[in-house]
């Protein structure tokens, strides 16, 4: 009888220890979770510093038309600085400001936040820099995206400008392709590029043209130039220079009706080439000029300045 009872408490002992046991690993193990964040009600995502970049856009021989790239910007507490000179000696060289200026700026007390010359792989040695400095209470680094256009205006009507509707722009026509997807994992992401069959070279010429005949402000003149076989617009200029003032419809009339791209095609076709085009075309003179596969287009108020242009641009392009 005594052995039953002795043998009912070991067991009832080695229950209690086996539920304390249990109850200390259970307990450690939500701590290690709670810890990591899984089971933790304040839990909150871990923070990921997705970089992202828009798709650039190119031309026909593979030129930037618009990139995306980082711009570090140098925050500035003035009213915390208690050695502008010596602050000005250290941040000269970074930024696009003359010493006098620069000094004169943090002199004036408030906040500054100034575009920086800095590269990526330099903000590390810059920022110990204004840590050894002891500057790091009153001078801080940031980054943001910025959209470039290296050809600045010329070509802008194809290309367009980031966030800005448009009926013929790239930036606007293929923006979800150009927007990078949204990612919580990856360190960087990247929109699609896209290539554009835009020549650098005949954009330009059609600006030179068009500029001349925009200082006539009752002067109504369109260029184009696009390849017959693959409706591939070369160049587009308008003398004005707002896209209001484009006519599509001449555009497709010169490709006898089909739709042009602006996009650089891979595939020709075979097509005879059209006879020349000279007639009025809603409300205004139109001018096209067939030379090989491409189509020299020109529509404006004044016969006159529509025949010019065509013969200009045929010899400044030798076509």
């Amino acid at each position: 009888m005594k052995n039953g009872k002795k043998r009912e408490k070991s067991n009832r002992s080695s229950l209690i220890f086996l539920l304390l046991l249990a109850f200390l690993i259970v307990s450690r193990l939500i701590y290690l979770y709670m810890e990591d964040g899984v089971i933790n009600t304040l839990y909150r995502d871990k923070e990921y510093n997705t970089t992202y970049f828009r798709g650039n856009i190119y031309d026909r021989r593979s030129s930037i038309l618009a990139m995306d790239r980082n711009i570090y910007v140098i925050n500035i507490d003035a009213s915390r600085c208690s050695e502008p000179s010596r602050l000005t000696h250290t941040l000269s060289p970074y930024v696009n400001l003359n010493p006098i200026e620069l000094e004169n700026l943090i002199r004036s007390g408030g906040s500054l936040s100034l575009e920086s010359n800095l590269l990526m792989e330099e903000i590390d040695r810059f920022e110990n820099m204004i840590d050894k400095e002891r500057f790091d209470e009153c001078v801080s680094i940031s980054e943001k995206r910025e959209r470039v256009y290296p050809q600045k205006e010329h070509g802008r009507l194809i290309i367009g400008r980031e966030g800005i509707e448009s009926e013929i722009s790239a930036e606007s026509i293929y923006d979800d392709e150009l927007t990078a997807p949204l990612s919580i994992t990856a360190a960087v992401s990247e929109g699609r590029d896209i290539t554009l069959a835009l020549s650098e070279r005949m954009q330009y010429t059609l600006d030179h043209i068009s500029s001349r005949y925009s200082r006539n402000n009752d002067l109504y003149l369109m260029l184009a130039i696009l390849d017959y076989s693959t409706t591939e617009l070369y160049a587009l200029a308008v003398s004005s220079g707002n896209e209001d003032d484009i006519d599509y419809e001449a555009i497709r009339f010169a490709l006898s009706g089909r739709d042009y791209t602006i996009l650089k095609q891979d595939k020709t076709i075979s097509l005879l080439k059209p006879e020349d085009i000279s007639q009025e075309f809603n409300g205004n003179y139109l001018e096209v000029k067939y030379a090989g596969d491409f189509a020299l287009l020109a529509l404006s108020s004044l016969d006159e300045a529509a025949k010019g242009a065509i013969v200009e641009i045929q010899g400044l392009l030798a076509l």
